[in-house]
C-alpha cells in the first residue's frame, strides 16, 4: 500500500482529488495540516466524519461548517489560507446538480489564481466526484495515482512519473 504523495498534499496552486481508504485518508489530512502554515482551513457539511477523527491534530486547522452551497462556496472565495481541505459531503451535490460546476470553479479558481492547495477528501467515489474528476488537477484513488483528462503540465507530469496508468474512468470500469 502505498501512501498518498506529499507533493499531491503541498504543491501550491493546484486543485487535488484523494478518494481513499480513510485510514490513508486521516494520514493524508494529517500531513497536510502538520506542512502548511498557518493553519489550514478544513471545511464540510453536515458529515464530518474525516475530521472528527482528526482529533490529534484538530489545533492545525481552523474548522467551517457549511451549512449549505451558498456558505460552501463563499467559504471557499473567503479562505485566506495556503492549504483548503474540503471533506466531501454527497449530499451537498443530490439536490442540484449544477452545483458541482459552481464548486469546481470556486475551487479551480482558488488554487489557480490566489495559488491555494485545495484539497477534497472522500472516502468513496460518487457520480458528483467523476464529475469533479474532469476538472481537477489530479487525483489519487485508492492506491493508485490518475491524471486528469485536462491538458496541464501538473497532469503531463504525474502522466510522465506514472506509465501506463489509466484515467479514473477507465480504472473505475
Amino acid at each position: 500500500m502505498h501512501a498518498i504523495p506529499y507533493a499531491y498534499l503541498t504543491d501550491p496552486a493546484s486543485f487535488t482529488l484523494l478518494i481513499a481508504p480513510l485510514d490513508r485518508i486521516l494520514a493524508a489530512a494529517k500531513l497536510a495540516f502538520h506542512k502548511n502554515k498557518p493553519p489550514v482551513l478544513y471545511l464540510s457539511g453536515e458529515e464530518v466524519g474525516i475530521f472528527s477523527r482528526l482529533i490529534a491534530v484538530h489545533n492545525l486547522a481552523t474548522f467551517r461548517r457549511a451549512e449549505d452551497d451558498r456558505r460552501l462556496l463563499s467559504l471557499i472565495e473567503e479562505a485566506d489560507r495556503p492549504c483548503v481541505c474540503i471533506e466531501h459531503d454527497p449530499a451537498r451535490f443530490e439536490d442540484d446538480p449544477s452545483f458541482v460546476e459552481q464548486f469546481v470553479f470556486a475551487c479551480r479558481d482558488k488554487a489557480h489564481e490566489a495559488g491555494t492547495t485545495v484539497l477534497l477528501l472522500a472516502t468513496e467515489i460518487d457520480p458528483a466526484l467523476l464529475q469533479v474528476y474532469q476538472e481537477v488537477d489530479r487525483a489519487f484513488y485508492g492506491t493508485r495515482l490518475f491524471r486528469s483528462k485536462r491538458n496541464t503540465l501538473r497532469g503531463r507530469f504525474v502522466e510522465d512519473l506514472m506509465p501506463g496508468q489509466q484515467t479514473l474512468e477507465e480504472a473505475l470500469r
